[in-house]
Parts: C-alpha cells; sequence; structure tokens
C-alpha cells in the first residue's frame, strides 16, 4: 500500500509556485520561521548581480577573467600554496608557489588536517556543537591556511644555484621574480633576478599516469630545473640539493642514533639513505633518499648534499633533474583500525634506494607519459579555470586521506585523519578518481563494500569495518557505482564476480521499498550523508533509489537475470509517477513523517541533494529518470534561493555552521527555507548547522546537473557555481587552491568535480556496450570544441571544427563499436584513420592513431 498524503500537505502542494504561505506541521507560519524567512530574503537575494565580464569568462578561454591556477610573487603570498607532489598513498608532499617541498607527512603521524590546527571562529560567527575552536574538521585551515616556512614536519629538502660568485637560493627569498602555473599534477615555478641573468624553470611532479595506478602511487618526488643562459659566454653552473637526516626531530627518538651515509648507485645518480630506525616496527622507521640524475655529480656527506654541475653554452640550457623517494612502511593502524597492514610500497621496495633504483629504470616512461597526459589535459577549447578545478580535486589521492595497503587493499578517510572507512555516502559523490584510476573503485567494491562490510541481508555498512551503520543513500550509491565499474572496467570477469553481492545490495533496497508498501519509493528511518536518520519520504533518497533502480536494472540484463530486470523496471516505472507527489510546484521537498516530528530533516525547505538521482543517471546514460520539467525547475529554484552573493553577511545572520568560506565569497547554500518550514525541532540537532554551510562536493554535484541539462540559464548558473568555488579557493585570496575543505582537509566528496567537466563535454563511454559519446555543452564563441577524454583503457584528444570532427589516442588502446557524435546524428559521415577511409564500428584505436570524421 502507498503513502496517503495528510490532508494538509495535500492543500500545500496546490497553492503552486505564487503562494506566500507554506505549512509546517502546526499548519502555520511561528515567529522564527517569519524571522528566518525574512533574512533568507535580505542575505540570499534573487538578483545575484553577477559582473557581465565574469559571467563572460565563465566559458571563453583566453578570457582576461579566466582565473588558471598561477601568480607572480608580489602580489599573492606564495607560502600558502600546496600542490601535491607525492605518489598516491605515499602520504602527503606539498609544493609551494616559489618552489619548496614542505608538509612532509610521510611519516605515519596521525592527525586531523594537512596539518594540526585549530583557531577561533571569526567574530560574529558560531560554529558547530558550541565548540568554541574551530577544528581542523571544522575549516581551521582555511580560516588560516598553513604556510611553507612553518611546516616541514622536521625534513629540511632545499635546492641553490651557484654560479661564479653568485648563490640564490631556489625560492622567493633568493630571486626577484618568481612565477608559478599550476598544472596538477605538475606544478612549474619559473626564477628571474636583477643579480644573474640566468633563468631557471622547475617542474615538480610525482609520476602521474592515468589508468596505471602503480606508476602513479610511487614514493617519490621528482624535480626537473631547466636552467637557461642567455648571455653571449658560456657559464659553469652547479645546482645544490640537501636533504637532511629527520629521524631526530622526534622527541622521543632523540637518544637512538641515526646515522646518515652516501653511496653512488651508478654513473647517473647519488643517493643519500638514511639507516633504518632502530625500532624497525616503528611508524617513522624507514628511509629517504636523494639523488641527482644529470650533469657531474659528487656528494658531501658532512653537509647532507647532491650537486649536478654542467657547462651551458651561450644562448643554451642545461637539465638537472632530481628525485627524493621516501620508505616509511609502518602504519600506525589504531587510528584506522585496520591492525596488520603496512603501505603498499613495502611489498616492492625494501627502502627509499630501491624506490629510486625503480625509477632509474623507468625514467624516460614514468616522466614522459606523465606530460603526456598533463599536454593532453590542457589542449582544449575549455576555460582553463574549469580545466584546473575540475581535475585537481582528486589530489585527495595523493595525502594522507588515502591508503593503498600490502595487502591490496584501497582505505580511505573522508578528509585527512576524519571519519574513517572509505566513507560510503562521501566517496560516492567524487568522479575523478573513478575516470582517471578505475581499479580503485573496483578495489574498493571487491575488498570492502562487497566483501568486509557486506552483511547477509544485503545491508553494506558505509564504512566497512570501521562501523556497523547502514545508510540509505550509500547503499544506492553501491548499486550505481557498480554500474560505473562495469563501464570503465578492462576486466571481462569483474561483474562476474561482484554480481552475487550488487545483486543482494538491489534486493534490500527493494525490500526497504516493500516495508511500506511498494510504491518505487522509500519510506522510514533513513540514515544518511549529513549524519542524522531522517524519517518519511525524502527527495533526495527517492531520486537515489530510482537511479539505482535503473543502474539495477541494466546490470541484470547484462547478467541476463530478466526477473530481476522486469521487477526493477516495473518499480522504477512505479517511483517515477509517485515521486511527482514531492513537488511544491517550484521544487522537490520533504515528505516528513508526523510520528517523528522532533526528527531532523529538511521538511519543506529547498535543499541542494534534491534531485542527486538525475546527477548519477547522468554519469551512467541512464537518461531522464523522471518529470524533465520539475527537476529544471528545482533546480532554478536553487539557484534562486540558495546562491549566496556574499557569505560573510550571511553568517551574521545565520550563526551556526563550520568554516568554509568567508567575506566577500559567493556559493550554493545546503538548504534554505524560503517559504517557512525551519522548524525549531530541527535546530535543535547540531546537524542543523550543516544547512548554513558551503560544501564544495555537494555544490559541484548541482552545478554537474545544470550544466548537463543544456539550458542557457542552468549551464551558466552551473558554471557560475562551479566558478564560486575557484574563485573562494584563490590564492589571491589568500587561500591554498589545491586543499577544499569539508570535514577536514583534501575532502574526498569535492571529487565530484569531475562531473561538471563531464558535463561541459557532453561526454559518455561504456565499454561493456564499445560506445563513446560526444554531445559538447561548451564550445567556443566560433562553435569549435576540442577536449581530452579517458576511457578503461586509453585517454587522447576530441576535437570538433565545423562538420568535421576528430580522435586522437595519446595514450593506450581503444575499442569502439559505436561512435556517437551529436554533430553527425542523422548524417552519414565520412571517416579515415590516419589518412586512409575506415568504415565505422568494430574500430580499434593505438596510441598515436587519428581517426577523422567529416561530412563530404
Amino acid at each position: 500500500m502507498g503513502f496517503v498524503m495528510p490532508m494538509h500537505r495535500r492543500d500545500f502542494l496546490r497553492l503552486g509556485t505564487g503562494s506566500s504561505l507554506a505549512l509546517g506541521f502546526g499548519g502555520r507560519l511561528s515567529a522564527a520561521e517569519t524571522d528566518a524567512r525574512a533574512l533568507y530574503a535580505k542575505f540570499v537575494p534573487h538578483d545575484k548581480q553577477l559582473d557581465a565580464a565574469w559571467v563572460e569568462s565563465l566559458t571563453r578561454r583566453g578570457h582576461p577573467l579566466d582565473a588558471a591556477i598561477g601568480h607572480e610573487a608580489g602580489g599573492i603570498d606564495p607560502e600558502v600554496i600546496g600542490m601535491t607532489v607525492g605518489g598516491i598513498g605515499c602520504g602527503t608532499v606539498y609544493l609551494s608557489g616559489d618552489g619548496r617541498l614542505w608538509v612532509w607527512d610521510i611519516f605515519n603521524q596521525h592527525h586531523e588536517g594537512v596539518v594540526p590546527n585549530q583557531v577561533a571562529a571569526p567574530e560574529g560567527t558560531g560554529n558547530i556543537q558550541g565548540a568554541k575552536k574551530v577544528r581542523e574538521r571544522d575549516g581551521a585551515n582555511f580560516l588560516k591556511p598553513p604556510r611553507a616556512s612553518e611546516h616541514r614536519n622536521g625534513v629540511d629538502a632545499r635546492f641553490t644555484l651557484r654560479h661564479g660568485e653568485i648563490s640564490l637560493p631556489m625560492d622567493a627569498s633568493g630571486w626577484d621574480k618568481v612565477r608559478f602555473t599550476g598544472k596538477w599534477p605538475v606544478g612549474i615555478v619559473e626564477y628571474a633576478s636583477e643579480k644573474t641573468p640566468l633563468t631557471v624553470r622547475l617542474e615538480a611532479v610525482s609520476p602521474f599516469v592515468p589508468l596505471r595506478l602503480r606508476d602513479s602511487s610511487l614514493p617519490l618526488t621528482v624535480l626537473d630545473y631547466t636552467i637557461v643562459n642567455p648571455t653571449s659566454d658560456p657559464v659553469e653552473i652547479e645546482l645544490t640539493g640537501h636533504l637532511n637526516n629527520p629521524a631526530g626531530q622526534f622527541s622521543k627518538q632523540e637518544a637512538r642514533r641515526i646515522t646518515g651515509s652516501f653511496g653512488s648507485f651508478d654513473h647517473r645518480g647519488l643517493v643519500h639513505s638514511l639507516d633504518e630506525h632502530a625500532d624497525a616496527g616503528a611508524p617513522d622507521a624507514g628511509s629517504m633518499a636523494i639523488a641527482v640524475f644529470s650533469g657531474g655529480g659528487n656528494a658531501d656527506a658532512a653537509n647532507h648534499t647532491v650537486n649536478g654541475k654542467t657547462s651551458i653554452a651561450s644562448g643554451g640550457s642545461a637539465q638537472i633533474r632530481f628525485v627524493i623517494a621516501w620508505h616509511f612502511p609502518n602504519l600506525d593502524t589504531k587510528p584506522i583500525g585496520v591492525p596488520g597492514v603496512k603501505r603498499h610500497y613495502a611489498k616492492d621496495f625494501a627502502n627509499a634506494r630501491e624506490v629510486i633504483d625503480h625509477f632509474r629504470e623507468n625514467e624516460k616512461r614514468l616522466v614522459g607519459e606523465t606530460h603526456d597526459w598533463v599536454a593532453c589535459w590542457n589542449d582544449s577549447t575549455l576555460p582553463q579555470w574549469l580545466l584546473d578545478r575540475t581535475i585537481l580535486t582528486a589530489n585527495t589521492l595523493q595525502t594522507q586521506n588515502c591508503l593503498l595497503f600490502d595487502n591490496g587493499r584501497f582505505w580511505a578517510w573522508e578528509g585527512i585523519g576524519c571519519c574513517a572507512g572509505t566513507c560510503g555516502h562521501v566517496w560516492e559523490y567524487a568522479q575523478g578518481h573513478a575516470r582517471l584510476f578505475p581499479e580503485i573503485e573496483r578495489n574498493i567494491r571487491e575488498n570492502t563494500d562487497y566483501k568486509l562490510a557486506l552483511n547477509a541481508d544485503g545491508s553494506i555498512r558505509f564504512r566497512g569495518t570501521n562501523a556497523g551503520t547502514v545508510a540509505i543513500d550509500a547503499q544506492c550509491g553501491y548499486v550505481l557505482r557498480t554500474l560505473r565499474d562495469w563501464q570503465l572496467s578492462d576486466d571481462p570477469d569483474y561483474l562476474k564476480r561482484v554480481w552475487k553481492a550488487a545483486k543482494s545490495a538491489i534486493r534490500f533496497l527493494v525490500g526497504f521499498d516493500k516495508q511500506s508498501g511498494l510504491d518505487g519509493l522509500l519510506d522510514g528511518r533513513q540514515h544518511n550523508t549529513l549524519d542524522a536518520e531522517w524519517y518519511g519520504k525524502v527527495h533526495v533518497l527517492c531520486s537515489m533509489y530510482l537511479a539505482a533502480l535503473r543502474a539495477g536494472e541494466e546490470l541484470a540484463i547484462t547478467m541476463e537475470d530478466e526477473t530481476l530486470a522486469g521487477e526493477l523496471r516495473r518499480t522504477y516505472q512505479m517511483g517515477r509517477r509517485n515521486i511527482a507527489t514531492f513537488f511544491d510546484g517550484e521544487f522537490y521537498i520533504q515528505i516528513e513523517d508526523p510520528a517523528h516530528a522532533d526528527a531532523i530533516g529538511v521538511g519543506t525547505g529547498c535543499y541542494i541533494d534534491q534531485v542527486m538521482g538525475q546527477f548519477w543517471a547522468n554519469q551512467l546514460g541512464l537518461g531522464r529518470l523522471y518529470d524533465g520539467a520539475h527537476q529544471k525547475s528545482a533546480l532554478r529554484a536553487l539557484w534562486k534561493y540558495n546562491f549566496v552573493p556574499e557569505y560573510g553577511s550571511f553568517r551574521q545572520g545565520f550563526k551556526e555552521g563550520r568554516h568554509y568560506a568567508g567575506k566577500g565569497d559567493s556559493g550554493l547554500l545546503m538548504c534554505t527555507w524560503p517559504k517557512g518550514g525551519l522548524r525549531e525541532d530541527f535546530k535543535k540537532h547540531w546537524q542543523y548547522a550543516y544547512f548554513n554551510e558551503f560544501m564544495t562536493g555537494f555544490e559541484y554535484q548541482a552545478a554537474a546537473h545544470m550544466v548537463s541539462e543544456r539550458d542557457a540559464d542552468l549551464v551558466e548558473h552551473g558554471l557560475a557555481i562551479a566558478r564560486a568555488i575557484h574563485d573562494r579557493y584563490s590564492a589571491e585570496r589568500g587561500r591554498n587552491p589545491y586543499n577544499e575543505i569539508e570535514c577536514s582537509d583534501h575532502y574526498a566528496r569535492a571529487g565530484s568535480s569531475f562531473a561538471v567537466f563531464l558535463a561541459a563535454c557532453g561526454f559518455h563511454y561504456d565499454q561493456n556496450k564499445r560506445l563513446l559519446s560526444f554531445d559538447p555543452v561548451v564550445r567556443s564563441p566560433d562553435g569549435s570544441f576540442k577536449a581530452p577524454f579517458l576511457t578503461s583503457s586509453a585517454w587522447g584528444t576530441y576535437e570538433e571544427q565545423g562538420t568535421t570532427a576528430s580522435l586522437r589516442i595519446a595514450w593506450g588502446t581503444l575499442e569502439l563499436d559505436t561512435l556517437d557524435l551529436a554533430v553527425f546524428r542523422g548524417k552519414q559521415p565520412k571517416a579515415t584513420l590516419n589518412g586512409r577511409e575506415t568504415p565505422l564500428g568494430n574500430l580499434t584505436l593505438h596510441k598515436g592513431d587519428q581517426l577523422v570524421l567529416e561530412l563530404p
């Protein structure tokens, strides 16, 4: 039997958009609700008054306001910039805006935040749960970003250029002009000074090759210095790299003798290694190494340096490469809650020297393919701000937030050191890591969700082995992520291995639906990502359920289970009709359960995730889930009621909340109650504070959905939301562009940013169907389009010019049966592969191949 709506709620739904009345459980607006409505009207104006030039820059590459990540010393503090330059699962190493390496969180020290930090709340605002201090999880490192000079964790890694009598440290203290350009995973720093005619360019990176996780998870950083001699005479230069012995930094070890030694391992490099810790099992037991890979070199053991020397001809240049590696495999497993595991690199390398040996043997490929990827990603007609922002959130993989165990399992916090267990309803938002390294998501399914976390009834504990709770949004997400896994899998047996568990997860959801009378919607006690149990029929959870039903149907069809596919199809058809009862004429609301009037929820509020199921359907190519006009209306309502042009003022009126934005920042609020309904019962719960916050992972989800709708106003609004985040985290505002924060640093949910990129491209790929599709949304003013793409086995570039389109493979191999390009739908283009005419269908494209299609 379906849900029967109370009469007063039916009356409310008939009022429609134009009504000024909204009803809570009592049927009238309380004084508190009236006050809240007035405050929303004051701080969330319907007219956002966006600057016309700024709006223009949302889509135009090279526009004066196309804000690529970069800076020149003088106007921006380079010390707050922290780009990750270590391997995946290898700890956190930052590159500053002037070329220093810092943070060095590689010694398995447990703490919240990229660095420990607590600060006072800004004047006139509150915090969450009445906390007097803003903790790392509350945004301390947003309010007071860490600085390179203050956070080296005992590691002194520095470089100095010498020629003649001149000695210049390679940071802002030694050079008059320092320019940083961020092309994550590569950081570029350029140096010039009146003290010398020479100029230097640093490129710092850890090998990063999409679709090759092992190559991208090495505990090392590569620093390539290119020195240019513009003079008429040759010059002799020496570039010195210094690495101290950091093992004596911890007071508990001061009495232990740790010796440093040098030794050359071949004619190309010199290594400085630290002897193993006296307590071989201690978390900070291990080794570090520095090597120079070019230039005649020597080592100075007393000063812990290695030197690269070379002569540079007039008008010429020289490159000197340094590599720093580390090997600290012993995890502190108590806070992780997974005993008996080490870091993944323990099984491949015995010490840091072996890491450098491995790099030396694969140097050309590792560095070359990394730079090939960076070139591929940035060769686009899309604005640079969009390219920079939508990929960089995947850098959480390169921080202490993520671990790869020596038993093969991937494990993660939500944000660094906070909320353990690869949380299902946080990581389900993230898209970037799943596209760049699909095997990570398959790893989570096979090693955690469908193994360690799976209950007998098909429910899945959303924190794996770290907690026993089941969350409905995460449960839906496991099904959706399984279909994404299959669409991005190069393993033909993957779905066969996980199908039994996936099927039980789907059946659990349908069984939950049946408890209240099968109607394609969910009702009852539902834990969700806002850390509370919500009751009744919740728009976002029902929307996710509908998406999961469709994904489950697709999986069942693939596995030739027509009985299950038919059951899921019928249940979905009921739900897609019945969810219309949540629509108030302008946006979707929660149908609350009067039996739980004291529970928190959003009720009649305008909630950021209200149509999130469609976001997931867009990721998976599932088409429209339910009423498109209603969904678009809901998205427009989010812009109207939730987008705040100036957050500092808003927090003066709504004081509770954590601190992920400040004065002058714009963004999309989690929830507002513009028509009333903000009940005092909600405010009694500490989770109420969430509704007053900007959280980037949620914002990107809504933004991506808006862009996917393709309507001009929604595309503009979606891009404006994403750009507001980009501006919020700009170095010009004294913030680290590379650290998006929500419940601690480098928060995983922020990886939903990649969905904005996918939406702008109108891209879809399904290896199971051997299908690749492009229908670009964001084009150049002349109508052209060029952007990178990733599949399960290849990456490259897609380009459109008029009635000509091309596909170029930069890495890997791509097999296709169907190439669905919107520009040619209903037409018969001519196709050529590397200049030779070829039929479309059953194509195999290899690295370097170019497929061109054009109308005759």
